[in-house]
């Protein structure tokens, strides 16, 4: 039976490499039940499984009881800021953005170098204990990268609490197979604990996962730098709380360069140092040291072109981090000279992905939001064939990254893919993109973001000449917003326009009146001067009366259209739809004269 567990526990590796993940979970359980039943026979326990613990939340087990190092511990003192200019507070946003995923997370490939499954070597002489340890990280690897946390953390609790194993395996080197080491256990549930918002317990897993690195090893220790980094990651996340842990992060990070520069057999190809680097040019950035940031990121983009063969996603997001970079010394062109580059780079790395069917997970969700920010800048620009690619991308790996899982990441990608598509006038792409937005906003967003996605819905439709369903869309947009807002409301008033419009189309002139009428009500009410807008609303209730023969109706709008227009009469355009106004009362006063018909233009007073 024990070869049988390492037979399950080997294929379930191999499936993970191929990126199936739940058949994967599926063997290494098989390969744990296997074990468990050989300990069974031959009376000796395996790492037991507390159900209950099993079934708890984490925040509520009994963490292990280790000798506890907090790095945070003497600086937790909220520093407050002075009201900062526009210009430097949009650049402290860049910084923020350049160091921290949306919602202040920060993930680094240096706090998972420990996530790749373990194969068991055959042989007859492996101790027992030590493959059902293996199992167990296996597993709980498994549940990570299928994001079932809690599950991967009970796994990696039990293994540490129940092993005695693990911490034997430190004390002893031997040739033989010896399995997941305690650090790898260690720093492996701090990701956890990171991931889910505990950052004190994932400091005191790092720490500890530190000590025994040195206590084992020496200063001068691979694992003693992994956990350095990892720190140092845990206290720049705390950046946003107390100013001076930028400066505390980044001396855990030269600490952790100084060692791999120290262990390293090939400096120029060690991508752990490439990690470091980039990590401390993220510092750089927070801490305002621009350039000296910038030249750690051209080293890093030209060490990791050293160790692939063509640009790929890791080169890309070094590419990103130059980019940004360069945005924030005002240097715009070369920015985007950058980001385009980056663009191809990410491409390239999805689209052999794609054609060699490896799994999406070796791409971060970080490179989603950095393709959003591309799109972000391109869309500023009027690039709009660059910043749709750029989404595009985003969404293609929030697709693969989420699933169906979190939607609601893919909201704003999706939202501004079909923003894009409306604006090239690709309208029936731009509604496929929207009705999905709007079935993930039925589930995950507030009334009034449905009511305003229902509404570009019904533009759309209304574009297609599909009327009743622009209608349907315009009428459920009305119902919410006339109930999160009150029926009074001004977004109210121009919906009821916008519906004013569609029933002219549909020649429906009396429902179309109504509209334009209550339309007119609400914004007497809320505008006290002359307006624009109001000038709009009129000329269309001034026309819904003319299709229904209320010429006295239609000529008192008119002139009451013409009153707000020429009292805002600051441009070009508006001295056109002046005149334009000026047309169509001297057509219709000849009209009420029974004159023929032909374009008079008043002088203006």
């Amino acid at each position: 039976m024990i070869s049988q567990s390492i037979k399950l526990n080997n294929h379930a590796v191999s499936l993970f490499h191929l990126g199936k993940n739940a058949e994967a979970e599926r063997y290494l359980n098989k390969a744990l039940l296997a074990y468990t039943i050989h300990k069974n026979e031959s009376k000796k326990p395996c790492i037991p499984v507390d159900e209950q613990q099993h079934q708890q939340h984490p925040q509520h087990q009994n963490h292990p009881q280790h000798q506890q190092y907090d790095p945070l511990r003497e600086n937790n003192v909220h520093l407050s800021h002075e009201e900062k200019g526009e210009k430097q507070q949009a650049d402290e946003e860049l910084r923020k953005r350049v160091t921290f995923k949306d919602e202040g997370e920060y993930d680094d490939e240096g706090m998972r170098i420990y996530f790749e499954p373990m194969y068991i070597p055959f042989a007859t002489d492996h101790d027992k204990e030590v493959i059902c340890e293996t199992i167990f990280f296996n597993l709980s690897v498994a549940y990570v990268w299928t994001k079932q946390y809690d599950e991967a953390y009970s796994y990696f609790t039990t293994a540490l609490t129940s092993s005695t194993e693990l911490k034997k395996s430190q004390e002893t080197k031997c040739e033989k197979f010896q399995g997941p080491s305690l650090v790898m256990f260690l720093h492996n549930l701090g990701y956890v604990n990171f991931i889910q918002d505990r950052y004190s317990e994932a400091l005191s897993n790092y720490s500890e996962g530190m000590r025994v690195a040195l206590d084992t090893n020496g200063c001068y220790d691979q694992n003693v730098a992994v956990c350095l980094n990892s720190i140092g990651i845990a206290t720049m996340h705390n950046f946003i709380k107390d100013d001076r842990q930028g400066t505390k992060a980044l001396g855990f990070f030269l600490e952790a360069l100084g060692i791999y520069e120290a262990i390293s057999k090939d400096m120029a190809n060690d991508k752990n140092v490439a990690t470091v680097k980039n990590n401390i040019g993220r510092v750089k950035v927070i801490l305002g040291d621009l350039e000296e940031a910038l030249a750690l990121f051209r080293d890093v983009l030209k060490r990791r072109r050293m160790m692939y063969e063509q640009d790929n996603l890791e080169t890309g997001m070094a590419m990103f981090s130059i980019g940004e970079t360069l945005e924030l010394q005002g240097n715009d062109n070369e920015a985007t000279k950058v980001y385009l580059g980056f663009l191809k780079s990410v491409s390239n790395d999805i689209k052999t992905l794609k054609k060699a069917r490896k799994p999406y997970l070796r791409i971060h969700a970080e490179a989603a939001i950095m393709l959003n920010q591309v799109g972000n800048l391109a869309f500023k620009r009027c690039n709009l064939t660059a910043a749709l690619e750029a989404y595009e991308l985003g969404l293609d790996i929030e697709r693969a990254v989420y699933q169906e899982e979190d939607e609601s990441n893919m909201l704003v990608t999706i939202l501004n893919i079909a923003r894009i598509h409306h604006l090239q006038n690709d309208i029936f792409l731009s509604l496929e993109m929207y009705e999905e937005a709007l079935s993930i906003q039925r589930k995950t967003s507030s009334l009034l973001d449905i009511s305003t996605t229902l509404v570009n819905i019904g533009r759309l439709h209304e574009r297609l000449e599909n009327f009743i369903s622009s209608i349907q869309a315009f009428k459920a947009a009305l119902d919410i917003k006339c109930e999160e807002l009150g029926p009074k409301h001004l977004e109210v008033s121009t919906l009821m326009n916008s519906m004013g419009l569609v029933f002219c189309q549909k020649r429906w002139y009396a429902k179309a009146t109504a509209s334009f009428e209550e339309c007119v009500c609400i914004r007497r009410l809320a505008l006290s001067i002359a307006d624009r807008d109001m000038a709009t609303v009129l000329y269309n209730v001034a026309t819904a009366y003319l299709e229904t023969d209320r010429f006295d109706d239609a000529l008192r709008t008119y002139k009451e259209c013409l009153y707000h227009e020429r009292s805002n009469s600051d441009s070009i355009k508006s001295d056109g739809v002046i005149s334009t106004l000026l047309n169509v009362l001297g057509t219709y006063i000849c009209c009420r004269m029974n004159m023929t018909p032909r374009c008079v233009t008043f002088k203006k007073q």
